[in-house]
Protein backbone atom coordinates (compact mmCIF):
# COMPACT_ATOMS: atom_id res chain seq x y z
CA UNK A 1 0.00 0.00 0.00
CA UNK A 2 0.88 3.65 -0.66
CA UNK A 3 1.26 5.02 2.26
CA UNK A 4 1.74 8.66 0.51
CA UNK A 5 -1.88 8.73 -0.24
CA UNK A 6 -2.74 9.25 3.46
CA UNK A 7 -0.65 12.52 3.19
CA UNK A 8 -2.13 14.43 0.65
CA UNK A 9 -4.77 16.92 1.36
CA UNK A 10 -7.80 17.00 -0.73
CA UNK A 11 -6.42 20.33 -2.72
CA UNK A 12 -2.97 20.96 -5.20
CA UNK A 13 -0.59 22.00 -2.34
CA UNK A 14 3.12 23.48 -2.97
CA UNK A 15 4.64 20.06 -2.77
CA UNK A 16 2.63 18.54 -5.45
CA UNK A 17 4.49 20.41 -8.12
CA UNK A 18 8.22 21.93 -8.70
CA UNK A 19 9.78 24.76 -10.31
CA UNK A 20 9.01 22.96 -13.70
CA UNK A 21 5.08 22.70 -13.10
CA UNK A 22 2.77 20.16 -14.60
CA UNK A 23 0.56 21.65 -17.35
CA UNK A 24 -3.02 20.96 -16.82
CA UNK A 25 -6.47 21.02 -18.93
CA UNK A 26 -8.68 23.36 -17.24
CA UNK A 27 -12.37 21.81 -16.51
CA UNK A 28 -14.55 23.79 -14.23
CA UNK A 29 -14.34 26.47 -11.18
CA UNK A 30 -16.62 25.75 -8.33
CA UNK A 31 -16.96 27.24 -4.80
CA UNK A 32 -16.56 25.12 -2.01
CA UNK A 33 -15.91 26.14 1.68
CA UNK A 34 -12.05 25.28 2.50
CA UNK A 35 -10.40 25.53 5.75
CA UNK A 36 -11.23 25.55 9.51
CA UNK A 37 -12.98 28.15 8.89
CA UNK A 38 -15.15 26.78 6.05
CA UNK A 39 -14.53 30.32 3.90
CA UNK A 40 -16.07 29.95 0.73
CA UNK A 41 -13.35 29.78 -2.05
CA UNK A 42 -12.81 29.37 -6.10
CA UNK A 43 -11.62 25.72 -6.75
CA UNK A 44 -10.03 24.96 -10.06
CA UNK A 45 -10.48 21.94 -11.49
CA UNK A 46 -8.81 20.20 -14.29
CA UNK A 47 -9.52 17.43 -16.97
CA UNK A 48 -8.72 13.79 -16.13
CA UNK A 49 -6.13 13.51 -12.43
CA UNK A 50 -3.20 14.75 -13.89
CA UNK A 51 -3.87 17.53 -11.27
CA UNK A 52 -5.89 18.01 -7.59
CA UNK A 53 -7.97 20.45 -7.64
CA UNK A 54 -6.54 23.85 -6.71
CA UNK A 55 -7.67 26.80 -4.35
CA UNK A 56 -7.23 30.17 -6.48
CA UNK A 57 -5.97 33.34 -4.37
CA UNK A 58 -6.38 36.36 -5.78
CA UNK A 59 -2.69 36.86 -7.23
CA UNK A 60 -3.62 33.61 -9.53
CA UNK A 61 -7.12 35.15 -10.29
CA UNK A 62 -5.77 38.17 -11.50
CA UNK A 63 -3.22 36.15 -13.26
CA UNK A 64 -5.80 33.67 -15.62
CA UNK A 65 -8.03 36.76 -16.11
CA UNK A 66 -5.07 38.48 -17.89
CA UNK A 67 -4.57 35.13 -19.85
CA UNK A 68 -8.20 34.16 -20.47
CA UNK A 69 -10.96 36.83 -19.33
CA UNK A 70 -13.12 37.44 -16.42
CA UNK A 71 -15.35 34.77 -17.13
CA UNK A 72 -14.27 31.69 -15.72
CA UNK A 73 -16.27 29.73 -18.49
CA UNK A 74 -14.02 30.74 -21.34
CA UNK A 75 -11.51 29.23 -18.90
CA UNK A 76 -12.49 25.64 -19.52
CA UNK A 77 -10.33 23.69 -21.89
CA UNK A 78 -7.73 26.25 -22.09
CA UNK A 79 -4.09 24.87 -20.26
CA UNK A 80 -1.95 26.04 -17.65
CA UNK A 81 1.24 25.47 -16.19
CA UNK A 82 0.81 25.33 -12.22
CA UNK A 83 4.33 25.25 -10.80
CA UNK A 84 5.98 26.15 -7.20
CA UNK A 85 7.27 29.62 -7.35
CA UNK A 86 9.67 29.53 -5.06
CA UNK A 87 10.08 33.85 -4.82
CA UNK A 88 6.38 33.83 -3.08
CA UNK A 89 6.33 34.07 0.97
CA UNK A 90 3.05 33.61 3.08
CA UNK A 91 2.93 33.52 6.81
CA UNK A 92 7.01 32.41 7.13
CA UNK A 93 6.57 29.76 4.71
CA UNK A 94 8.31 30.19 1.17
CA UNK A 95 7.19 28.47 -2.23
CA UNK A 96 4.20 28.59 -2.95
CA UNK A 97 1.15 27.94 -6.28
CA UNK A 98 1.56 29.91 -9.06
CA UNK A 99 -0.04 29.32 -12.95
CA UNK A 100 1.46 31.13 -15.73
CA UNK A 101 0.96 30.36 -19.82
CA UNK A 102 1.91 27.10 -21.57
CA UNK A 103 4.98 28.39 -23.77
CA UNK A 104 3.42 28.87 -27.26
CA UNK A 105 -0.16 29.07 -26.42
CA UNK A 106 -2.01 32.03 -27.44
CA UNK A 107 -3.62 33.18 -24.61
CA UNK A 108 -8.07 33.68 -25.44
CA UNK A 109 -8.23 36.61 -23.73
CA UNK A 110 -5.84 38.69 -26.10
CA UNK A 111 -4.70 38.56 -29.84
CA UNK A 112 -1.10 38.47 -28.89
CA UNK A 113 1.19 36.29 -26.87
CA UNK A 114 2.18 37.20 -23.14
CA UNK A 115 4.99 37.24 -21.79
CA UNK A 116 5.62 36.21 -17.81
CA UNK A 117 8.57 36.23 -16.43
CA UNK A 118 8.70 33.91 -13.70
CA UNK A 119 12.49 33.77 -12.98
CA UNK A 120 13.59 33.36 -9.45
CA UNK A 121 15.64 36.81 -8.11
CA UNK A 122 19.34 35.66 -8.30
CA UNK A 123 20.79 35.74 -4.94
CA UNK A 124 22.39 38.73 -2.91
CA UNK A 125 26.04 39.06 -2.37
CA UNK A 126 26.88 37.96 1.27
CA UNK A 127 27.80 41.33 2.92
CA UNK A 128 31.29 41.32 3.57
CA UNK A 129 33.51 43.86 5.60
CA UNK A 130 35.62 45.86 4.06
CA UNK A 131 32.24 47.01 2.16
CA UNK A 132 32.61 49.59 5.42
CA UNK A 133 34.70 51.54 3.83
CA UNK A 134 32.95 52.64 1.36
CA UNK A 135 30.22 53.80 3.23
CA UNK A 136 29.31 57.36 3.99
CA UNK A 137 28.88 57.34 7.97
CA UNK A 138 28.28 60.34 10.39
CA UNK A 139 31.08 61.38 12.66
Amino acid sequence: MNMNEFLGGKYLAKTDVDYAGAVATMSKVTNEPVGPEMEIRPILYFLGDTLKPMVLNKTNIKIMVAMFGPESTSWYGQQINVFNDPTVSFNGSQGGLRVRPVPGQPMAHTSKQMAFNFQAAPAKPAFKDDDLSSMDVPQ
